[in-house]
């Protein structure tokens, strides 16, 4: 492996506190735009776009354009955390899109932006854009202030307990060490940030860019043993989630050079490919320059020279159009040596006049950027001695002026000893006062708590009572009511069989018929009182025939019923099927609707219930519906699951009903 083959680019953080990956969920992104159809206050719109243009992949620049345009038109400077965050997330993307100035200006934007704001939140933000626009003092070879940039941040991220950032700031020191050769520096940053990152935070698309990074470090080593299980440890993380497929073009490359060092130039060959296939894919030039330079390497080993020619053009291309000197002189020297294999002379000999050319550039780019550092050190060199000057006459000055300072110190000692009595003696009184504040504000938590738990202790009570006596009714229906109809039925059916009269006849059949009807209706306000299906096969399939049967004689009723469990408490079971029928009657009742949606879901512990329907809607916020007899049933329901409701409707939009509780 030829040394600085494998160039790296500084991680970019989107500024929203989260990392946008370049694999995105159609259903993430379509959940956003549904959600920016709804939203009706301008920041909420312009935040949604924002989060839309994070996920979209960079192929679609021009519509990632028009939602950052968008949203910072919906803004206002009132609100410099949002557009400080617009602005930085436009650097960003130009940063990706290599286009290096107009990133500097966005950047710059958004951090005067956020300057004034000394909130928390400012303050992490304040922090992300510094380490964004760090990034471009190494596009533009300043090195050494990029590096002490992320130094500085270490200590504010760590103060700020912002995890996330302070993981990617280790990550991107380990990156500067590494594109130095100084792998050994580069591990230790490297391993820095896997481990600040796992104590805090599982997301896979971090721990394997982690995992990838070491593995990269311990490849430029030759460390093969550790590389080896670095590699399967990515390779799991990485196949186990959709966030990390931009991941694979690295994973297959340092695949392919784990198989190259051990001369298995077939594989590595196969590995290369895959990875060359992805990152065209996601046109990430440095990926693309790293696989085709393993595959010109290989097809030097087999002696196929044309191939690996075209390989190292491509190689060339791009070393090029991303202005790096070290790419373009490695790819120059590789098309001599190739060119020399085919014997193609003139072109071999071409070659290696522009290989000398680019490379007295990068000594002269390098030289300048030695002298540079050297004015630098002269510079503060004369600034220490010039201090030291200064130093001295201070001195001297100190010297005279000591007698006259003796009383004056005298005075400030017993002035300072007052001032600390009286401080010590007013942190007292006020510790006094404090601590009798926090008593009363405790003994008004537990006042609260205790008045709290008495509320849902009534509410249990009413309820419970309520739901016996539904199930006493019932059951007095059916056994009662429901057997004695059945025995006037049966009377009257051997009664038809004695009468001659036809007429008489008739009207004994007709009064069986109104009997039958009789006794489904029982059976109908039996089931609604308390349905058998609900003690017998549980929540989920009482809910399905609830819905299956309204369905029969009403609207349509789509009702999904998704890994609900059977060994739900039977009193939340009854809970939650009392709020499905109000919601639904509410829905046939007041909204008007033909199409209702019912779906009740179980994860982990959690019921989730939402209630859809495309009737006339209503103002939640108005007093008719807050504090109606349906909505305050609904409400002391779900208090009594310790459960949360959100309710969004409109005119014309429908009313969509959202409940979360605890059943496990």
């Amino acid at each position: 492996m030829y040394p600085n083959t494998t160039k790296l680019l500084l991680l970019w953080c989107s500024l929203c506190f989260s990392v946008s990956t370049y694999s995105q969920e159609l259903s993430v992104t379509d959940s956003l735009r549904h959600a920016l159809a709804r939203a009706e206050t301008d920041s909420t719109k312009a935040t949604l776009m924002m989060l839309i243009a994070n996920r979209l992949p960079m192929s679609d620049s021009i519509k990632i354009r028009e939602y950052y345009r968008k949203a910072l038109e919906l803004t206002n400077p009132e609100q410099p955390i949002l557009v400080a965050k617009i602005y930085g997330n436009l650097g960003r993307f130009y940063y990706n899109m290599y286009h290096f100035e107009e990133a500097r200006q966005y950047l710059d934007t958004a951090r005067n932006t956020i300057i004034p704001d000394t909130s928390v939140q400012g303050k992490k933000l304040s922090g992300l854009i510094r380490m964004n626009a760090a990034a471009l003092y190494g596009v533009h070879g300043d090195i050494r202030k990029q590096q002490e940039e992320y130094l500085q941040l270490i200590p504010l991220f760590t103060k700020l307990k912002d995890t996330t950032n302070l993981s990617v700031t280790y990550r991107n020191l380990g990156v500067i060490f590494f594109n130095k050769a100084q792998y050994d520096k580069a591990l230790e940053y490297y391993t820095k940030a896997l481990k600040t990152h796992e104590n805090s935070d599982k997301t896979n698309y971090y721990s394997g860019a982690g995992h990838l990074d070491i593995a990269l470090c311990l490849n430029e080593m030759d460390s093969l043993k550790p590389l080896e299980t670095y590699l399967r440890k990515a390779e799991d993380i990485i196949f186990s989630s959709k966030d990390t497929v931009d991941q694979m073009a690295q994973l297959y490359y340092l695949k392919g050079e784990l198989a190259y060092k051990k001369k298995n130039y077939t594989e590595s060959g196969v590995m290369y490919r895959k990875a060359l296939k992805l990152a065209r894919k996601f046109k990430n030039l440095h990926y693309m320059a790293n696989a085709l330079f393993g595959l010109v390497q290989v097809g030097e080993a087999k002696k196929e020279y044309t191939q690996a020619l075209a390989y190292a053009e491509e190689y060339y291309r791009i070393g090029s159009d991303l202005k790096d000197f070290h790419f373009q002189l490695l790819a120059l020297e590789k098309l001599a040596e190739i060119e020399y294999q085919l014997k193609h002379y003139p072109q071999s000999y071409n070659h290696f006049r522009k290989y000398i050319s680019v490379a007295d550039s990068l000594n002269e780019v390098e030289l300048t950027k030695t002298l540079h550092d050297l004015d630098v050190q002269y510079e503060s060199a004369n600034k220490e001695k010039q201090i030291a000057n200064l130093q001295y006459e201070m001195e001297a000055a100190e010297l005279r002026l000591v007698r006259n300072q003796m009383g004056i110190w005298l005075l400030l000692i017993t002035v300072a000893g007052l001032l600390s009595i009286s401080i010590l003696y007013y942190k007292y009184y006020k510790k006094g006062k404090t601590l009798i504040t926090q008593q009363k504000r405790v003994h008004q938590l537990e006042m609260d708590t205790l008045q709290q738990k008495h509320k849902i202790s009534l509410l249990y009570a009413t309820i419970n009572g309520e739901e016996h006596e539904r199930s006493r009714i019932a059951q007095d229906l059916h056994d009662g009511l429901g057997g004695l109809l059945s025995g006037i039925k049966l009377s009257l059916s051997n009664t038809v069989k004695d009468i001659q009269n036809d007429r008489a006849n008739e009207n004994v059949s007709r009064s069986v018929k109104h009997m039958d009807e009789a006794v489904d209706e029982l059976r109908n306000i039996a089931q609604s009182l308390m349905p058998q299906v609900l003690n017998i096969q549980g929540l989920g399939e009482a809910v399905k025939q609830f819905c299956n049967k309204v369905s029969r004689s009403g609207p349509t009723i789509t009702c999904q019923v998704i890994h609900v469990s059977e060994s739900i408490p039977k009193n939340k079971q009854v809970t939650v099927y009392r709020i499905v029928q109000e919601l639904v009657n509410n829905a046939l009742k007041h909204a008007s609707a033909t199409q209702i949606l019912v779906q009740l879901q179980q994860r982990k512990g959690k019921l989730f219930l939402t209630v859809e329907d495309n009737g006339i809607g209503f103002d939640p916020g108005a007093d008719t519906h807050t504090n109606g007899l349906g909505m305050s049933s609904l409400k002391a329901r779900v208090e009594l699951l310790e459960g949360e409701m959100d309710i969004h409707s409109g005119a014309e939009t429908g009313t969509s009903v959202n409940i979360q509780c605890m059943v496990g």
